[in-house]
């Protein structure tokens, strides 16, 4: 265990004990507020995840990630957001695993990581086993529903305009916002007669004033979602601004007419056995409906029966790893969590989650073959 502890040990010299509250590194980063706005385009969940621990001061000597497989068109982290729920809904989306190790290294793995575990770790027998909970239908998943409201950065657009005029008072600056209706990764400066992004200054409100735009300053500072404008207005006479367009590069929600992705599939003959088990998710970091269904296909293939997630404490195995290969009854697992505990009748003990290892055959290029020929890159 590598971690600090959170406050001075309980010590009791008449029961002859010590108490100590630890905590690991992950606790603290989990806890860890954005001190600035962030945005990512087409990057995979390990490179996400790599700024984003580096922004707490992680290095990458202490960190081991897998290469992720999802690609994340757009994300856009707010200042206060904290490290924790974003890290969960970047692995959800990838279905991987983020975890920190015993020597202290935080470790993330993709959704294949723990497939490409051919070696069995242990066997659990009988023997081992001091207490094994009965499944139940709690654990099992036959229904999944998927929805997700991923961004895509778009081509340079309108993305604001001012319908009303805006008085510009002499000897000062006037100072508004434009708020975008979606965040946007660049913002064309407006100028004075600008194909696309420009404004116009008159004498007017109604604009049929003299043209006087030479007249003011215009400065825009961008933000995410809005920009803040400042006109100085450089002459005596009040001025009016008629018009303005402002043009950018926004990060619109996909899907047709931009409401996103629903995906829904079950498992006939489970949910027939157990009736409805659905799992809900909600990650705006799932990309496509293709992305949606595998997700959605795995979740259900690995906890679609009874004997699909099995929980049992035996004697400690401190060698044993999150994701490592054991069998049970002839059955493969991974291991998806382990609770490490000294217990009064048993001594020195493990409680293991392990949930079920099912196998996919994927197209590999250079390796697979198409109709019995060879599939190989030049």
């Amino acid at each position: 265990f590598v971690g600090e502890t959170v406050e001075t040990p309980v010590v009791s010299t008449n029961d002859r004990t010590a108490k100590l509250h630890c905590r690991d590194f992950l606790d603290r980063i989990w806890n860890f507020p954005l001190e600035a706005t962030v945005m990512y385009t087409d990057k995979r969940t390990d490179e996400v995840l790599t700024s984003l621990f580096a922004l707490y001061g992680i290095t990458s000597d202490q960190v081991d990630f897998q290469r992720g497989i999802n690609i994340i068109a757009f994300a856009y982290f707010k200042k206060g957001d904290k490290l924790g729920p974003i890290i969960q809904k970047l692995c959800e989306a990838e279905l991987g695993w983020l975890y920190l190790d015993e020597s202290g290294i935080i470790k993330f793995e993709n959704r294949s990581g723990w497939l490409l575990r051919d070696t069995v770790i242990l066997d659990i027998t009988d023997s081992l086993v001091i207490t094994e909970k009965t499944p139940t239908t709690q654990h099992i998943i036959n229904v999944a529903e998927i929805t997700a409201h991923p961004r895509t950065v778009r081509d340079e657009q309108q993305i604001w305009s001012k319908d009303t005029a805006e008085e510009l008072p002499t000897g000062g600056d006037t100072v508004f916002f434009a708020d975008y209706a979606d965040p946007v990764t660049s913002v064309t400066t407006p100028t004075d007669g600008g194909a696309n992004s420009n404004y116009l200054v008159n004498e007017a409100a109604d604009g049929s004033g003299a043209d006087r735009t030479g007249d003011v300053t215009f400065a825009i500072v961008n933000y995410a979602e809005s920009s803040k404008i400042t006109i100085t207005n450089n002459t005596g006479t009040t001025l009016y601004l008629t018009s303005l367009n402002i043009w950018g590069t926004p990060a619109k929600i996909t899907g047709a007419d931009g409401e996103g992705i629903f995906y829904r599939t079950q498992d006939d003959t489970s949910v027939d056995e157990f009736e409805e088990q659905v799992v809900k998710i909600n990650n705006d970091f799932i990309q496509d409906t293709d992305d949606a269904s595998t997700i959605a296909t795995l979740l259900i293939e690995d906890r679609k029966t009874m004997s699909s997630y099995v929980e049992l404490t035996i004697p400690a195995q401190p060698y044993l790893q999150i994701g490592d290969l054991v069998t049970r009854n002839s059955q493969e697992y991974n291991i998806q969590r382990i609770t490490t505990s000294l217990s009064a009748d048993d001594g020195f003990i493990q409680t293991l989650t392990l949930v079920n290892r099912t196998i996919r055959e994927y197209f590999t290029l250079d390796l697979s073959e198409l109709d019995g020929v060879a599939v190989l890159l030049p």
